[in-house]
C-alpha cells in the first residue's frame, strides 16, 4: 500500500507532497508514492482469502508504519505482487536483476565445535534490486543482511547459500482507478463522510440535551 499526496502521521519519516483535484488522468512516479504498508507470504495460499487478508494486514498490522487511516483512502494506491516460476539456482548469483525476485537459506557454523548454530533466510521481490540499481552482489548481500546475519561476508558464504529464484505478476490500482471500475466515477467515501458528520452531530445534540447545568460561584 502506498500513498501519494497525503501528509504521512507525525510518528513516520516519509515525506509528503501536494495533490491536485483536477479530474483528467495524471501518471505519477514511483517516486511520487511512499510505502505505507507491506506484508505477503512465501506459502501458497487461495486468492480468494489471501488478498483481503493481507490488504487489511498491511493496510493495519505493519509495525514499520502507523494504521493506515479513513482520510487516506482517496490518496492510496494498492498492488499486489503474484509469486510464479519458481527455480532453484545454481548458486546464489543464477538470477537477472530487474527479472527475478530470490530467497535465500543459509546456515552459520562453528567451526571449532563443528556444530551449525542458527538458519538464516530472507527474500526480496524482483523490482528491489532494480529499483536500488544493486548488482547481483549488492542485492545479496544486503539479502544476508536483511536475515540477520552480523558475521564476515565472504565468497566460501556465498557458496553454501541456497538460492530460489522467482519472478512475479504485479498489479497496482489506485484509489481514482478503484472508484472509476467500480463505483461510476464516485467517492464511494462521500456517503461515509456525510453519515460520519451525521453521526456526530447528532452526539453531540444529544449530549447538550442531557447536560446538566452548573452554577460558578
Amino acid at each position: 500500500v502506498s500513498s501519494w499526496g497525503f501528509p504521512p502521521p507525525a510518528t513516520t519519516t516519509a515525506s509528503s507532497s501536494n495533490i491536485t483535484d483536477d479530474d483528467t488522468s495524471t501518471q505519477h512516479d514511483e517516486a511520487d508514492y511512499d510505502l505505507r504498508g507491506c506484508i505477503g507470504t512465501l506459502a501458497p495460499k487461495s486468492l480468494k482469502y489471501a488478498l483481503s487478508e493481507f490488504a487489511i494486514t498491511s493496510a493495519l498490522h505493519d509495525n514499520r508504519f502507523d494504521p493506515i487511516t479513513l482520510q487516506e483512502l482517496p490518496f492510496l494506491r494498492v498492488g499486489v505482487s503474484l509469486l510464479v516460476k519458481y527455480e532453484e539456482c545454481k548458486d546464489c548469483f543464477d538470477w537477472v536483476v530487474g527479472v527475478h525476485g530470490i530467497i535465500i537459506k543459509f546456515e552459520s557454523v562453528n567451526r571449532g565445535k563443528g556444530i551449525r548454530e542458527r538458519a538464516y533466510s530472507a527474500t526480496y521481490l524482483p523490482e528491489v534490486a532494480y529499483e536500488q540499481r544493486w548488482s547481483q552482489q549488492e542485492a545479496v548481500v544486503s539479502l544476508v543482511r536483511k536475515a540477520g546475519y552480523r558475521g564476515v561476508i565472504t565468497d566460501d558464504l556465498f557458496a553454501q547459500i541456497l538460492c530460489t529464484r522467482y519472478q512475479s505478476s504485479k498489479y497496482r490500482l489506485s484509489y481514482k482507478e478503484y472508484a472509476m471500475s467500480r463505483h461510476n466515477g464516485l467517492d464511494p467515501l462521500q456517503n461515509v463522510n456525510i453519515m460520519t458528520t451525521a453521526a456526530v452531530g447528532e452526539a453531540m445534540r444529544q449530549k447538550v440535551k442531557t447536560s446538566k447545568p452548573c452554577v460558578h460561584l
